[in-house]
């Protein structure tokens, strides 16, 4: 009887944390999808080509992966499983194609040593693992490399080089142009990482002149079709339709001089936030359409975990008087 007891209580348990760690996100995620372009809102003046349909896109900030000097070992496990979970779940549900994060991917990127740094980038790569069709880029975060006055260019290459992410890079993905920016470059006192920045966002503004059809266009810069930038960090000198930016770990959402829309991204993670969230965007060259989706947030599986261990000890104190009960009776017959 009392191993029918334990048998009991180690299987309820197994459930109540399959639930917990697994079933919960697919429970909350369920629950947000891809929004809907409004045709309404489409930009008429924007020549759409042949390759500019509706392009799904994924967007999260400041995931801040422990290093060595800050957080318990048991703190690391349980907001990378968090984080590793709510990302997963949502590559298995909602499949985006591309996938943007926007900056301190770690916590100590500008303490640690080579070693530890190279191990930081087989971690994120690897909680954050996508498939083989699906695009990733990073832009780079005062975590990561340090504040502009405390950046120096072995920190500033060691990440650009380990997560393809130089200061300013374009990329245009189905007739979309997105910007990602390092705005720690963006100081404008001509040092080592600001000038080279400020000469590429001054050759992509051409670009996109070049494609509306001002100014001259330099060989071999030729876009095929116009259409307003998407910013990942802050740069509005390119007139954006769009921005993205995160460090803050709090979201919110603002509109500059009617028609751009900044969107701040909250952390990704438990650490920093209790009810993390990201946003799922569908954008088209003419068109777009932005969701904030939330993760679990902590205090509810928690609260989970609480009342669960407390149903599950009544039901075995039930369980058990219920037994004895039945034992006296056939003692006393």
């Amino acid at each position: 009887m009392r191993i029918n007891y334990i048998t009991k209580f180690l299987l309820a348990v197994c459930l109540l944390v399959f639930y917990c760690e697994v079933v919960i996100y697919y429970v909350v995620l369920l629950q947000c999808g891809w929004p809907q372009l409004d045709p309404a809102t489409a930009d008429r003046s924007i020549r759409v080509g042949p390759d500019g349909g509706p392009l799904r896109v994924m967007l999260l900030a400041d995931t801040h992966l422990l290093g060595s000097r800050n957080g318990h070992w048991f703190d690391k496990l349980r907001r990378e499983w968090q984080m590793y979970r709510a990302f997963q779940t949502v590559m298995s549900l909602h499949n985006p194609e591309v996938i943007f994060v926007l900056g301190d991917l770690f916590d100590e990127g500008l303490w640690c040593s080579e070693k530890e740094f190279a191990y930081y980038v087989k971690r994120f790569h690897s909680l954050f693992s996508v498939p083989e069709d699906t695009q990733l880029y990073v832009v780079v975060g005062n975590h990561d490399v340090g504040f502009h006055y405390g950046i120096s260019p072995y920190l500033h290459e060691r990440f650009s080089s380990a997560l393809q992410a130089p200061s300013v890079h374009m990329k245009t993905i189905r007739g979309n142009h997105f910007v990602l920016v390092n705005s720690m470059a963006l100081e404008g006192d001509g040092c080592f990482l600001c000038r080279p920045a400020e000469i590429q966002l001054q050759k992509i503004s051409r670009r996109l002149k070049c494609a509306k059809g001002i100014g001259t266009c330099e060989k071999g810069m030729e876009l095929e079709h116009y259409s307003r930038p998407i910013i990942i960090q802050v740069y509005d000198s390119l007139k954006p339709r769009l921005i993205f930016d995160g460090h803050t770990h709090h979201g919110c959402h603002l509109v500059h001089d009617g028609d751009i829309h900044e969107w701040t991204l909250p952390s990704f993670s438990w650490r920093n936030k209790n009810n993390p969230s990201f946003v799922l965007a569908v954008v088209a060259p003419d068109n777009h359409a932005v969701a904030k989706c939330y993760m679990p947030q902590e205090s509810t599986v928690i609260s989970v975990y609480i009342a669960g261990v407390a149903l599950i000890l009544l039901g075995l104190l039930v369980s058990h008087r219920r037994f004895c009960r039945r034992l006296r009776f056939y003692k006393s017959n």
